[in-house]
């Protein structure tokens, strides 16, 4: 599903401060995606929901986010390779049990 923000949300990315002006919902096994224009640059990107922080705002009251805390490569578990050629359980289809 995708949601068109009106107004456009303002919004703290790895990138900078941005503008958010929709939001991606793949469904319940998926962060929301986030479609941003970064406002030093211009650049549309898009992120997770665990990578952006609300914005300051000063008629509501919201004072700036805590900063992102990004895990180091050391951190973040890595999915373990697959035998053979990518396929669960051998290299061809046919091998997988049905």
């Amino acid at each position: 599903m995708l949601l068109q923000l009106n107004p456009p949300l303002l919004i703290e990315t790895p990138k900078g401060r941005a503008w958010a002006v929709a939001m991606i919902d793949y469904g319940p096994q998926w962060d929301l995606q986030w479609v941003t224009f970064v406002n030093d640059t211009g650049e549309c990107w898009t992120f997770r929901n665990s990578q952006i922080r609300q914005g300051s705002n000063y008629t509501h009251g919201l004072k700036d986010p805590t900063p992102l805390q990004h895990p180091t490569s050391d951190e973040v578990p890595m999915r373990p390779a697959m035998p053979g050629n990518g396929w669960p359980h051998g290299d061809m289809p046919e091998n997988i049990p049905q």
